[in-house]
């Protein structure tokens, strides 16, 4: 969990410094042109999934790590992601790379032609994590429906209810420029700023958790201890348990 966690949060920034490399860089070649958008677009696609597979864990930890939410979320994941991938493999090698107008500044890459096929990995991603979001809903109305005050039905509602709201967002905005715009727009706009929220919402989600198993003592610490990765050892409840027996005690 803690190797996801960092390339999840490093990732966004590679993309970053090549974006940054391609825009400053005058009299880029053709190659350095194809490097630049394979690079981006599977690094982009490869830390989305990432965090996604984060989410997946926690889905999976708060269903009790059932066998049959684990065969599911693994099929779901396949129907989902490897027609996503395909999708943007067409679309980078569709791309075509040519000189830039007169006139217009000699800095980055100008794409003459390509297929706007890409705006189908948004689509997916939407349908992706509407099916997860569902999940983590089901599973706090179901669980605590009587208790709706409760710290971790309000943070599993609210972070994912706010995580789809932006993907949402974002996802559009991605498919309209996609199918609206010439390919060199719409396979640079927005593309980079939904990886960087993706991973930066992610990892807010995974803290709160985090925080949330640390502070609160309304539901079970240990079972929830384990659901978040092993944030707090169960070794310490055992510890704390025991100590408050003795407390008691006296």
């Amino acid at each position: 969990m803690k190797i996801l966690f960092i390339l999840v949060r490093c990732i966004p920034f590679a993309d970053v410094v090549i974006t940054i490399w391609h825009y400053i860089k005058s009299n880029i070649s053709e190659q350095e042109c194809i490097f630049f958008g394979q690079s981006v677009g599977w690094l982009t696609l490869f830390g989305i999934l990432l965090a996604e597979v984060i989410l997946m864990l926690r889905t999976w930890a708060v269903y009790e790590r059932a066998r049959a939410v684990a065969i599911g979320l693994i099929v779901w994941t396949a129907v989902t992601w490897v027609p996503s991938m395909a999708s943007l493999g067409i679309f980078l090698n569709s791309l075509r790379y040519g000189p830039r107008p007169p006139g217009v500044p000699s800095f980055g890459c100008f794409v003459i032609s390509g297929r706007p096929i890409s705006f189908v990995c948004w689509v997916l991603l939407m349908i992706f994590e509407a099916a997860i979001l569902a999940l983590m809903v089901y599973k706090a109305v179901k669980d605590y429906r009587l208790a709706t005050d409760s710290a971790m039905f309000k943070t599993i509602f609210r972070d994912g209810t706010v995580f789809y709201f932006y993907l949402f967002v974002l996802s559009t905005a991605n498919v309209i420029v996609i199918l609206t715009t010439a390919a060199g727009l719409g396979s640079t706009l927005l593309v980079l700023a939904e990886g960087i929220v993706h991973s930066t919402l992610t990892v807010r989600v995974i803290l709160n958790l985090r925080a949330l198993a640390c502070n609160e003592n309304q539901f079970s610490l240990s079972t929830f201890s384990a659901r978040v990765g092993g944030a707090v050892p169960s070794a310490e409840f055992a510890t704390d348990s025991s100590n408050w027996s003795a407390d008691s005690g006296e």
